[in-house]
């Protein structure tokens, strides 16, 4: 029965969404409070701001790191502690699965903001050449503004989940079923947590390209932003 179950999560753990555990203790919340700052977003004079935020994220990534560590030795010794050697193998494959399919997950992530990256310098140079021209890209430079921000945001977002550990927490053999239905669980939700952050850079880029392709629309300008820009 358990075996099933672990083939089930297994090719789950595919995720539909190409972006697309439970990972306990004071570690993470620690990166998800920093992470919370960081999508906040820059306010006035912020880049002092940004370096606090910066430091923060490393300080608990190190302390993340040094938890993380002590989470691989209980899970090797509880595993250790298994009688059925199916199973046994059974859960170290699905944990080893959990940290590769966050990895890639995460990469892929990153991959596509480096994307975004690329159409928003091709739109802040558009509204350079349209500002020459004598257009008012006020409205527009704002929404590219807010581009940088959620780009940011969702970086720091993938950056932070790509650090995670989801090394299996074993309650016991007995309970093995249980705690890999919830690692499961939880790597799936904070994927999706992230990627929404993902989502939310790629809206604003259409609206920074929509906002400038209105503006090339007028009269006497040469149209050449697509509101599709965004990959």
């Amino acid at each position: 029965m358990f075996d099933q179950l672990v083939g089930l999560l297994l090719v789950g753990l595919g995720l539909k969404n190409p972006m697309s555990g439970q990972v306990a203790g004071e570690q993470t919340s620690q990166l998800q409070t920093v992470n919370e700052d960081v999508r906040l977003g820059p306010t006035s004079g912020t880049f002092e701001r940004r370096g606090e935020l910066k430091n923060k994220l490393e300080q608990a990534r190190e302390t993340y790191r040094g938890n993380t560590q002590a989470q691989k030795d209980e899970f090797k010794k509880k595993l250790g502690e298994f009688k059925d050697k199916k199973k046994q193998s059974l859960t170290a494959r699905v944990n080893a699965k959990l940290g590769d399919v966050n990895t890639k997950r995460t990469a892929k992530m990153n991959g596509y903001l480096t994307k975004l990256e690329g159409v928003l310098e091709k739109l802040t140079t558009r509204s350079s050449d349209l500002k020459a021209k004598g257009k008012n890209t006020s409205s527009a430079d704002a929404k590219l503004a807010t581009v940088r921000t959620t780009i940011d945001a969702a970086k720091a977002a993938v950056n932070a989940q790509a650090g995670k550990s989801y090394t299996l927490t074993i309650t016991s053999e007995a309970t093995v079923k249980a705690d890999v239905g919830s690692a499961t669980k939880g790597l799936q939700t904070d994927l999706q947590t992230t990627y929404s952050l993902v989502k939310a850079a790629k809206s604003a880029v259409k609206d920074a390209a929509l906002a400038l392709k209105a503006l090339s629309d007028e009269p006497g300008t040469k149209s050449t932003v697509s509101p599709t820009a965004a990959p």
